[in-house]
């Protein structure tokens, strides 16, 4: 039997184990990157290569500084300010987070934007006693993370690839900073109006699983033996934090090593007392860090195997008569793009996608810019499973269950590839 129709196999019985939630998710992933491996589709060193690759590093050295949140107060202090908004509701606070953090991915990676919230949001949680609710706000959160990395040339890492491929092909130039913006903005738009309008509603049907009570964290001071607010920290440690994370910030936007700074940035507060060691391992959501390992395996057994180049060959002869339509091609491009980058990494579709699709773009001597945006863009609206991209899996452990991630994440992803789609028609052909 063929690689690619093992890996096409091992994809269809993770997405029904999923579905499903007979398996916790951490340990589904982890067996679905087992199964690539021990069927030959790649090696053990592959499938559990995540452990050091640089979004499972910063998961781990973000989750760390998101405690320091909490350790120092700042979380309390930001929180207060979002609580002195005039008549502040859990369907204002979700607009306003989801929009900011839409703005702030396109300049740095989601998963840098969705973990600086995080702490946020439980503090949040914890001071209005459930009326935000956490369930009803991360994944809003993160596919704004997601959706505003396709509002710059630099907002995702897969924009940056397809836009270098660009570079190196006939086309001869990268994308100009604003270029994705005009698509890019069509998918947010659609994203934030219905949010906006239907975003509660969708919450209340979708979202029906009990959440934990939240608790602001607290530490037993030893010389006091009792209970200790985080918020009475001295003020210089929540400066530094400050200090830390826009430091950090600047590095990733200068393109440093996500992975190394995020660590970094960890290492520092806990050198400097901003947090101890102890409460920083228990504040890392390790179940998180499986799920991202082992989608980081499955994806690439899917690479690997040719599984991926399968599906986007079956859906280009399809085409079948529509293959001399520049307009119809480029859409192709964007819903493999969607569909593929759903259940593998975003550089790894764009990788496969965007030289096919410049050959196509030369063919019918149609825009390569148009065709290239349409494999990138097509990979940051991807937001239907917790497989898609780790902006989205750090969000598992809100208790979210496949189906909840399939049906709300779902409904957004559609609609943003439609207005994307009607949009490059306006602008390109």
């Amino acid at each position: 039997m063929e690689q690619s129709t093992i890996a096409l196999i091992i994809m269809v019985i993770t997405i029904i184990v999923f579905a499903t939630e007979k398996i916790p998710m951490a340990v589904a992933s982890i067996l679905s990157a087992f199964a690539m491996a021990a069927t030959g589709c790649i090696s053990y060193n592959d499938a559990f290569a995540g452990f050091s690759n640089t979004a499972v590093l910063m998961v781990i050295g973000l989750c760390i500084v998101g405690e320091a949140f909490f350790t120092t107060g700042l979380s309390d202090r930001i929180g207060q300010a979002f609580l002195r908004i005039d008549h502040l509701s859990e369907r204002k606070f979700i607009l306003y987070a989801s929009v900011a953090s839409a703005a702030l991915s396109a300049f740095l990676n989601g998963l840098v934007v969705i973990t600086m919230f995080l702490p946020i949001i439980d503090c949040l949680a914890a001071k209005t006693n459930g009326a935000i609710k956490k369930k009803h706000v991360y994944l809003p959160v993160a596919i704004g993370a997601v959706f505003g990395g396709n509002l710059s040339n630099v907002g995702s890492s897969s924009m940056i690839s397809a836009s270098g491929m660009m570079a190196d092909s006939y086309a001869g130039r990268t994308l100009d900073f604003l270029e994705p913006a005009p698509l890019g903005l069509a998918g947010t738009l659609v994203f934030v109006v219905l949010l906006a309008l239907l975003g509660t509603k969708l919450q209340d049907r979708f979202f029906d699983f009990e959440e934990e009570n939240v608790q602001i964290p607290k530490l037993v001071d030893p010389q006091k033996e009792e209970l200790k607010e985080f918020s009475g920290e001295p003020a210089w440690k929540r400066r530094f934090v400050l200090v830390v994370l826009a430091g950090t910030m600047l590095a990733f936007m200068m393109g440093a090593s996500y992975g190394a700074l995020s660590l970094l940035a960890a290492c520092l507060l806990i050198a400097f007392g901003c947090i101890d060691f102890n409460h920083a391992i228990s504040g890392v959501s390790w179940s998180t860090v499986l799920v991202v390992v082992g989608t980081l395996g499955f994806a690439k057994g899917v690479q690997e195997s040719g599984a991926a180049e399968v599906i986007s060959n079956t859906v280009l002869g399809i085409a079948g008569p529509f293959s001399g339509n520049a307009y119809v091609m480029a859409v192709i491009f964007l819903l493999l793009a969607t569909v593929i980058s759903n259940f593998m990494s975003n550089n790894a579709t764009v990788g496969i996608l965007t030289p096919v699709a410049l050959s196509i773009a030369y063919q019918l001597n149609a825009s390569p810019a148009a065709f290239v945006l349409a494999c990138a863009i097509g990979t940051n609206l991807s937001v239907m499973t917790p497989i898609c991209t780790s902006t989205i899996t750090v969000t598992a452990s809100c208790g979210y269950r496949f189906k909840d991630y399939v049906r709300f994440g779902g409904i957004f992803n559609v609609l943003a590839f439609l207005a994307t789609a009607l949009m490059m028609k306006i602008i390109y052909f």
